[in-house]
């Protein structure tokens, strides 16, 4: 489909103002705080055309040029969802405002994203497209005083229409050029300077191209953008500079600091953007405080230009190439750009980020897809495109590396997909244009290597997680040889699934030849000619990922269970613990659910290093796995210690007395420094317990803030039981079957107010206004996509920047949806829409993982667990 070079202007320049005056309130702070306007635009499932639907996909308004057309369109045989849409406002007191309103949001629609050929001409007003009635402006402010009415339906309503006004007004502003505005545009445009609105201003840029941005918005999802000055120009404009004369300046006076804390009001130009320094602008406020001045000597002058990219967050698709084009050369911008893909603005970053986010560097689950051919033609002429519409996140960075980085010559960020790719390009390429096609591959700064993984959608981003063991140079030879077998060669070679005890034999020793190999070499082994993509609607493991060998089972092995090196580097080794081995001895196993004994039996696979139960359950404590090591409650006595003084036992005791009562934290006035106080010491004295070692054998959340205020806590625990099983005889009790014998087993366990009293809870009137200090384990599983069992590199850099904002003194009790949000910035790209797993194929891949190894490690004898497990790969 082409489209013209020029798109018509719909809205007459009476028009425009009245509309976005109407609904200047969308962009205020008040809306923008307000979540749920945004809610509406995140993409859903496939499915039906419902409410929470973007509106522009309902007002299909080609033959409708009246109110009364319009109404009657939809009460005549109009499809079930745009019926049920517009019968919120068939009432007598919204149906002509809000009619009246979608046809002027139709419109506005139809010039950024339509064809002039699409919609009629109309002669009286010299425009194409629905005439609208006029517009009654204390009508529609009339709507912002309803929004308190959640419960109405009409209101939910009301709420997507704002939410989309709120876009298209921004959107319609940014589209056109400072020469061909009006006298009210222009007074409109000046309205929102930054001085009388402090969270919403007019950039103006290169060659008199502004953009209205929002920088709440930008920061609620973690942009990672340069806050500007603001700088009088030209009589009494105001203009928001992309200035790197501030960097220089800071550069200069961090020199004469010499270390000491920097005060920004000795800047040169500080005088200036004083008054307009946005209030949400953290990265200044912590500048001041000195608390990020060691990274400024990173800095370097050589800007470059990205495209934000509010996709996943619910911007409208832009399928113009020719404005794209216009965009991204007048500022020399890094176009992001991919079919049915959207672009709302352009900023300016720099390769070393002063105010980096903290979680811009998290890997994510990456799916491909085969991209959309484009038809390059010569500048100014139409670039096509065709209909096929491919997820976001993939095509994005695809696009980025093969086609606009390499002919810039700059660096790439795709901040919006969970990671950040640096891509680096000689300068050679710089003379290259825009349109032309470049055929040389650029290089990727990455340890991601991409491999199928049936059990996690299309594909996974596996890092090397496997041990780094030295190489058989004839393994290595023979497997990187495999990369190049045709697939009719490596279907000859594989080994049937279901073959007898004779061929289990080879695979065992083909997996045990993989498994020696060096991670460079097993990543290569699996070429992008052999990597089985699932159909769509695939459910089961054999239609997703055939395994027909041991290599290709090793392979999925690796990219489902926990990728253990993949950790924080600053987490300790631990490799001077002493583990009670006569403790060990009498312990089993009791592994609460299977994926957990999964994820600890599989780890002697992944790491061939492992050589013994205890190198094992170390490996478990290091990454925050459970670790439930129950021991036989007629066993108990033999650990009891005769020794412990009478002092000791009475002080302890009084915990496990009937009738004692963990006191919660209480909110109070004067705020967090007082109930932090509380709350540090409340918890060093239950760190000090006997039961607080549960803590670590509790792994993730927990384990992470237990140890981080008493480390302590793992030696204790790998002495062995505590007083609180051996002298006072409490703990968590449990019935457990061996064969046909049934036991008593026990082991350290803490209560649910310990728990909270761990994590800073301030309960509430109900489990939604509680509040905590720390992230809980329900929140952490059901919010950060980063948890997938163990304490990963992405949950580490959350956990451990939740841990500097407590040492700075900034303490934040949240609630659960304050959670949801906080995370939701980690995640990033990683919420994405794609194919989810489900329930029947993470069963089949257990099942499958469990006949191939022999032994269970749900409830096992720790004496009895062979290590390394010897592995045999059988089918599903």
């Amino acid at each position: 489909m082409a489209f013209m070079a020029k798109v018509p202007q719909l809205l007459s320049p009476a028009e425009k103002p009245h509309v976005l005056k109407a609904f200047d309130y969308t962009q205020s702070a008040v809306w923008y705080n307000d979540k749920e306007h945004w809610l509406s635009w995140i993409p859903t499932k496939p499915g039906p055309v419902l409410l929470e639907d973007p509106l522009w996909r309902l007002f299909d308004l080609r033959d409708v040029s009246t109110v009364d057309d319009y109404a009657s369109l939809y009460e005549g045989g109009a499809s079930e969802s745009r019926r049920t849409f517009v019968g919120y406002f068939l009432d007598e007191e919204w149906k002509n405002d809000m009619v009246v309103l979608g046809l002027r949001l139709h419109r506005m629609c139809a010039s950024l994203a339509s064809s002039t050929d699409s919609y009629r001409h109309n002669a009286a007003t010299g425009v194409r497209g629905p005439v609208p009635e006029p517009l009654d402006r204390e009508r529609i402010r009339s709507i912002h005083t309803t929004l308190e009415d959640a419960q109405s339906t009409v209101t939910r309503s009301k709420r997507a229409l704002l939410s989309m006004v709120g876009f298209l007004s921004w959107f319609q502003t940014i589209k056109n050029v400072r020469t061909t505005l009006s006298g009210e545009d222009t007074e409109f445009l000046h309205s929102l300077r930054l001085d009388e609105r402090p969270k919403t201003g007019v950039v103006y840029c290169l060659h008199c191209d502004y953009h209205q941005a929002n920088f709440v918005h930008l920061l609620k999802h973690n942009v990672p953008i340069h806050y500007p000055w603001t700088n009088k120009e030209q009589g009494h404009w105001r203009y928001l500079k992309w200035s790197p004369q501030f960097y220089n300046e800071l550069a200069e006076l961090k020199e004469k600091a010499l270390g000491a804390p920097l005060d920004l009001t000795q800047l040169p130009s500080y005088k200036e953007w004083e008054k307009d320094l946005p209030r949400t602008d953290k990265y200044f406020q912590n500048l001041a405080a000195g608390r990020r001045g060691d990274l400024i000597e990173n800095f370097q002058p050589d800007w470059q230009y990205a495209v934000v990219d509010f996709h996943l967050w619910g911007a409208r698709r832009l399928y113009n190439w020719n404005v794209i084009c216009a965009y991204s050369k007048r500022l020399k911008a890094v176009v992001a750009w991919y079919p049915g893909g959207t672009v709302c603005t352009f900023f300016r970053i720099n390769p070393h980020q002063v105010d980096e986010p903290p979680f811009d560097r998290i890997r994510a689950t990456e799916r491909k897809h085969p991209l959309t051919a484009f038809a390059h033609k010569e500048e100014g002429e139409v670039i096509s495109e065709t209909d096929a519409f491919f997820d976001a996140t993939s095509s994005t960075r695809e696009l980025t590396k093969s086609l606009y980085a390499p002919v810039l010559g700059v660096t790439a960020y795709n901040s919006f997909n969970g990671g950040i790719e640096i891509i680096r390009t000689p300068t050679s390429s710089l003379s290259s244009s825009l349109g032309e096609r470049v055929e040389r591959k650029p290089v990727v700064e990455s340890s991601v290597v991409s491999s199928p993984c049936p059990l996690l959608g299309a594909r996974a981003t596996s890092s090397r997680s496997l041990s780094p063991v030295r190489a058989s140079p004839t393994a290595a030879t023979q497997r990187s040889r495999s990369r190049h077998r045709t697939p009719q060669e490596s279907r000859t070679q594989s080994l049937d699934s279901r073959s007898s005890r004779s061929s289990s034999s080879v695979r065992s020793e083909e997996y045990h030849e993989f498994r020696s190999a060096s991670p460079e070499t097993r990543a290569m082994s699996v070429s992008e000619d052999e990597v089985v993509r699932p159909a769509a609607g695939a459910g089961t493991w054999e239609s997703t990922h055939p395994i027909r060998s041991a290599a290709d089972a090793y392979q999925a092995l690796s990219d489902w269970v926990p990728r253990i090196l993949e950790v924080h580097p600053c987490v300790d080794p631990y490799d001077d613990l002493h583990w009670n081995e006569e403790w060990l001895d009498k312990c089993i196993l009791g592994f609460d659910e299977p994926v957990d004994a999964m994820r600890m039996k599989t780890i002697s696979a992944v790491n061939p290093e492992l050589t013994s139960v205890k190198d094992i359950l170390t490996l478990g404590i290091r990454y925050g796995l459970p670790i439930p090591l129950y021991l036989p409650a007629d066993r108990v006595r033999e650990f009891k210690d005769p020794d412990v003084p009478a002092l000791t036992l009475r002080t302890l005791g009084a915990r496990y007395e009937p009738g004692y009562v963990d006191h919660p934290l209480v909110w109070t006035k004067n705020g967090g420094d007082l109930v932090y106080g509380q709350y540090e010491s409340g918890l060093l004295d239950l760190l000090d317990q006997p039961e607080a070692v549960a803590f670590i054998g509790m792994g993730g959340v927990l384990r992470f803030v237990a140890e981080r205020y008493n480390p302590d806590l793992v030696d204790r625990f790998v002495r062995g039981p505590s007083h609180q099983i051996t002298q006072f005889s409490e703990g968590q009790m449990a019935l457990f079957f061996q064969g046909s014998v049934e036991s008593f087993y026990t082991r350290e366990s803490v209560s649910h107010n310990e728990m909270g009293m761990l994590l800073g809870l301030i309960a509430g009137s109900n489990p939604d206004n509680s509040r905590t200090l720390w992230p809980t384990p329900a929140v952490v599983k059901a919010e950060c996509a980063h948890w997938n069992g163990f304490l990963n590199t992405g949950l580490v850099r959350i956990l451990e920047n939740i841990a500097k904002d407590i040492d700075r003194g900034n303490y934040r009790w949240r609630t659960y949806g304050h959670w949801r949000e906080y995370f939701r910035k980690g995640n990033k790209g990683l919420h994405r829409a794609g194919p989810a797993t489900t329930d029947e194929d993470l069963k089949v891949g257990q099942d499958f993982f469990d006949r191939s190894f022999p032994g269970i490690w749900e409830v096992v004898n720790v004496r009895d667990l062979t290590v390394p497990e010897p592995f045999e790969p059988l089918s599903a």
